[in-house]
């Protein structure tokens, strides 16, 4: 009776080893299965092979990542310039807020998406990084709070203007103030108790926030806030979406 064995992988793939001789372990072609299944190892199999088994395994999968992220660039990069303007007047405002968040948009047509009659629009230009920094400092002043939201985020804007959002009525224009690595310090920390747990999960979502404080915030009774320090800053802006600001 043979001996399945199931290890699981990231992006749920799962390998299935089942017994067999060693010859037929140097003949498996891992490049050739998708989902990989490797005829491998018994029980009586030496622990070498069983090495080379899973060496082969680990440089298939990272081959496969390697090849997976440089065709996303390569899609990523495939829309010319023409063509991102075209699209930049798309009767949709959704598409012409996706596009008004690329950096290879023409700065000019960028500029003049930040004055587009949908608000969506407006607040995606501020995420772009070419944004014209005199009118990102502007659609701070936005009365649509949501707008503010996507201001301070990006890291291009004015500090003093980023520190007095950070006392902003609105909860989400602080919780998005303190994620930016630009604010001061001082004023991430006391945020870190602000009263709103939306808040203070988002400041430990910052790199900057003093290690004691995050190591206390462990402790915090709601668990929106621990959820926030065990995702960890390299994951602050996923976290976004549960502001459901559009």
């Amino acid at each position: 009776m043979k001996k399945i064995i199931k290890i699981l992988l990231p992006f749920s793939l799962t390998i299935s080893l089942v017994s067999c001789n060693s010859q037929n372990i140097q003949s498996v072609d891992l490049n050739s299965l998708n989902p990989v299944t490797v005829n491998a190892v018994n029980k009586n199999t030496d622990s070498k092979s069983k090495k080379e088994i899973f060496e082969k395994i680990r440089n298939f999968l990272a081959n496969q990542a390697i090849t997976k992220t440089s065709k996303t660039k390569k899609l990523k990069n495939d829309l010319s310039p023409s063509e991102l303007l075209r699209l930049s007047y798309d009767s949709d405002p959704r598409v012409r807020a996706s596009v008004a968040m690329n950096p290879n948009l023409d700065s000019s047509r960028i500029m003049s998406l930040s004055y587009d009659s949908d608000s969506y629009v407006r607040a995606c230009t501020a995420l772009n990084p070419n944004l014209d920094t005199s009118r990102l400092l502007s659609l701070s002043y936005d009365s649509d709070y949501r707008i503010r939201c996507y201001t301070v985020i990006n890291q291009k804007l004015d500090t003093s203007r980023l520190l007095s959002l950070s006392y902003d009525s609105d909860i989400k224009v602080r919780a998005c103030t303190a994620i930016n690595p630009n604010l001061d310090t001082s004023r991430l920390l006391s945020l870190s108790y602000d009263s709103e747990a939306l808040v203070r999960g988002f400041t430990t979502l910052n790199p900057n926030l003093d290690s004691s404080r995050r190591t206390s915030l462990t402790y915090d009774s709601d668990s929106f806030v621990k959820e926030c320090i065990a995702a960890g800053p390299a994951n602050a802006y996923s976290f976004l979406p549960r502001l459901q600001l559009f």
